[in-house]
C-alpha cells in the first residue's frame, strides 16, 4: 500500500513539473545556443524548419545554419562578398543578399545562396546609378515573382523569371536605419524620418503611399507573423507591432529582455528568435558587442496580436521607437 502511495505522489509531482516547464516555455523567452561570432548588422531568414545567418559587421563573409531540433549552429559556405547591413529576402530554398557595406566599401552587389545545395551564386549587380548606398540605406522585398529593392530613393525590381532588372516609381525621401517588410501584397519601408511615416508600395497599382505613426529611431529589425509587422528589442517588456489598418504602432507585453540594435529576426512555426545586435543605443555603430553573441526566443501562439491589443500605454519608460 504504501509503495502504490509512493508511486502515485511521484506521478503527480512529474506531471505537475511537466506542466511548469510548458507554462515557463510560453512565458518566459529562451536563452539558445550563442552564435560562434558576435555581429551585428546581420541577414537571417528562416528556411526549411532551419535559420541561416549571413554576414554582419564582424563576421566578414561568414554563412551560418542554426537547427532548432538541436540547437545548434553549423558553418556553411561562405559568402563571396562579405558585407553588414544588407538587405535579404528568401524565394523556396534560396536566399538572395543584396547591397550592403565592408571595411568602408558599399556594395549593389547581389547574391543568391542555395540552401540545398550550399552553394552561391553572383547575380546581375543592382543598377543603382548612386553608388552610395552604405548599411541599411536598401531594403528588399518579394511579390510574386519580382524581389522589390530600394535604395536612397531608387526603387527596382527583378524578375526572377526573366532574370532582368527593372526601374520602378521613385520615392524621394530620406530614411535612416530603415528595413522593409511585405505584407498582404504591399511593400513597406520602416525607418527613421523626421516626419515619422512608414512608406507603403502597393505593387498592383504601382504608387507609393505615406502612413503615419511610425518609428523616430532607426536600426531596429523585425518580421511578419500571421498578417502582423513585429520589430522586436525596441523594448525591454513589449513587442512592438505596426497596425496598418490604425496606422500605429502597437504594444503586446512579453516577458523582460535586453534591448538590442542591429539585431536579426526570424519566426519558425510561432517561434519567434532574435539573434545577435549589440546593446540598445541611439548612437548606433557598426560593432557588435561580444555580449549578444546571444540568441534567445518565444513563443507567440498565445500572444494577443493587434485586434486584441490595447494602443501604447502612456507613461512607457522604454526609448521611443
Amino acid at each position: 500500500m504504501k509503495k502504490w502511495i509512493v508511486m502515485m505522489l511521484l506521478v503527480i509531482l512529474s506531471f505537475t513539473q511537466s506542466v511548469q516547464m510548458v507554462h515557463a516555455a510560453k512565458d518566459e523567452w529562451n536563452q539558445l545556443a550563442d552564435l560562434p561570432t558576435a555581429r551585428v548588422g546581420a541577414v537571417a531568414n528562416a528556411v526549411d524548419g532551419k535559420i541561416y545567418v549571413i554576414g554582419g559587421f564582424n563576421a566578414d563573409k561568414e554563412t551560418l545554419e542554426y537547427d532548432p531540433s538541436v540547437n545548434k549552429w553549423t558553418k556553411k559556405t561562405d559568402i563571396p562578398t562579405g558585407r553588414g547591413g544588407a538587405a535579404s529576402v528568401v524565394v523556396g530554398s534560396k536566399i538572395y543578399v543584396l547591397a550592403g557595406k565592408h571595411t568602408g566599401f558599399t556594395y549593389n552587389k547581389f547574391e543568391v545562396y542555395d540552401t540545398k545545395k550550399d552553394e552561391w551564386e553572383t547575380l546581375p549587380d543592382i543598377p543603382f546609378v548612386s553608388k552610395s548606398k552604405g548599411s541599411y540605406n536598401v531594403q528588399a522585398g518579394v511579390i510574386g515573382n519580382k524581389i522589390y529593392v530600394f535604395g536612397g530613393k531608387e526603387f527596382f525590381s527583378y524578375d526572377l523569371s526573366k532574370q532582368t532588372w527593372k526601374e520602378e516609381a521613385p520615392l524621394n525621401v530620406k530614411i535612416e536605419g530603415a528595413i522593409g517588410l511585405v505584407l498582404d501584397e504591399k511593400f513597406y519601408i520602416f525607418g527613421k524620418n523626421d516626419k515619422r511615416e512608414v512608406f507603403e508600395f502597393d505593387a498592383k497599382k504601382e504608387v507609393w503611399t505615406a502612413k503615419k505613426k511610425g518609428f523616430v529611431s532607426g536600426y531596429l529589425n523585425g518580421v511578419t507573423y500571421k498578417n502582423n509587422m513585429i520589430f522586436p528589442g525596441g523594448s525591454t517588456r513589449s513587442l512592438i507591432v505596426y497596425d496598418t489598418e490604425q496606422e500605429e504602432l502597437v504594444r503586446i507585453d512579453v516577458p523582460y529582455h535586453n534591448m538590442r540594435i542591429g539585431a536579426s529576426s526570424v519566426v519558425i512555426d510561432d517561434t519567434l528568435y532574435l539573434i545577435g545586435g549589440r546593446d540598445y543605443n541611439e548612437n548606433y555603430t557598426e560593432i557588435a558587442d561580444q555580449n549578444y553573441k546571444s540568441v534567445i526566443s518565444l513563443s507567440l501562439k498565445d500572444l494577443q496580436f493587434p485586434n486584441n491589443t490595447e494602443t501604447e500605454p502612456p507613461g512607457d519608460k522604454d526609448p521611443e521607437p
